[in-house]
């Protein structure tokens, strides 16, 4: 609950923010399916098809506090910044009586993170990679990720696929 509850805060700090045209920087917020992390990015253009930045991650585990957030950095790859998916046919009365468009620009991509988990003794390391998608402000992503050790000392950390829900503001 912690998580969601950051979250809609960083959507409604970020909503505040004046979005300029430029599309340099870019601010994320997610969380995973479940609720029990929550990720906060920060990234810059590196041309026209790369972007890499900074992410900090906050995995909701009450039985261990001190063991909750994960620190790391981020590349993404654009495969095709200018793809549609057509709506015009998903909902096919409903979507003429409120206009509905032919299709919808997205944003796809590939993503790979690398992550560092400390805890009291020492840090576990994990690397992630997927694919996403984003239309306008809203994302998602869906990653495969694997920790040093195999799991984490915080359970809510493990090897495995996780499906993220993205806010994305650039400016």
């Amino acid at each position: 609950m912690r998580v969601f509850l950051v979250l809609v805060l960083a959507m409604v700090l970020c909503s505040c923010v004046p979005v300029m045209a430029s599309d340099d920087y870019e601010f994320s917020a997610l969380t995973d399916a479940g609720t029990s992390m929550g990720e906060a990015r920060v990234g810059v253009s590196l041309g026209e098809t790369w972007r890499g930045g900074i992410l900090g991650r906050y995995l909701d585990d009450a039985e261990h506090p001190s063991k909750d957030w994960a620190f790391g950095a981020y590349g993404k790859m654009i495969v095709s910044p200018d793809a549609s998916v057509p709506v015009a046919d998903w909902l096919p009365k409903f979507g003429s009586w409120i206009d509905l468009p032919e299709s919808v620009p997205v944003e796809t991509y590939v993503i790979g993170k690398v992550l560092a988990l400390p805890y009291d003794g020492g840090v576990d390391f994990a690397a992630e990679i997927g694919a996403g998608g984003r239309v306008g402000v809203l994302g998602i992503e869906y990653v495969y990720g694997v920790v040093e050790s195999g799991e984490a000392d915080n359970p809510v950390m493990y090897s495995g696929p996780t499906l993220w829900f993205a806010l994305t503001l650039p400016f």
